[in-house]
Parts: structure tokens; sequence; C-alpha cells
């Protein structure tokens, strides 16, 4: 989106599809945050439904056509 339209920050939901850039164990539906940095980084956010594990979170850099960093989970935890 932000390659192709120029958003600089959004969000969306995919159903029913695979989130192309996801590592294959997530689900084919959730929710995409992202936002660009200063300094042309790229963070999203990932929210799979139904994905025990928690969020997923990954880096780009403008105008580079692969990821900067690889796949990390960050952990949820319920309080009461």
């Amino acid at each position: 989106m932000i390659q192709t339209k120029g958003i600089k920050s959004g969000e969306y939901g995919f159903s029913s599809t695979q989130y192309t850039d996801l590592p294959a164990s997530a689900p084919k539906w959730g929710y995409v945050k992202y936002f660009q940095h200063a300094d042309n980084y790229v963070t999203v956010w990932v929210f799979p439904d139904g994905f025990t594990g928690g969020i997923l979170l990954n880096q780009f850099i403008l105008g580079q056509n692969q990821w900067n960093t690889t796949w990390k989970k960050l952990e949820l935890s319920e309080t009461s």
C-alpha cells in the first residue's frame, strides 16, 4: 500500500485469502496494521484471527522488495 498508493499508514482486514507475506502457519484471515517511520522503514503488525501465539511483527525498507528482518511473534498474556 505504501509503495503502490503512497499511503503512509493504514490498516485492513483479510479473509479467506492468505496474506502472501505471512509465515505458512498463519491462518487465512486476520487484520494488518502498518506505518512508515521517518527513516523509510515500514513496520507491519499482523493480528491473525484464531492464531494462538500472539501478534506477528516485521519491517521492510521502502524501495526494497524483501523483508528487512524475519517475522517475530509477540506473545500475548491475559490479565484478569
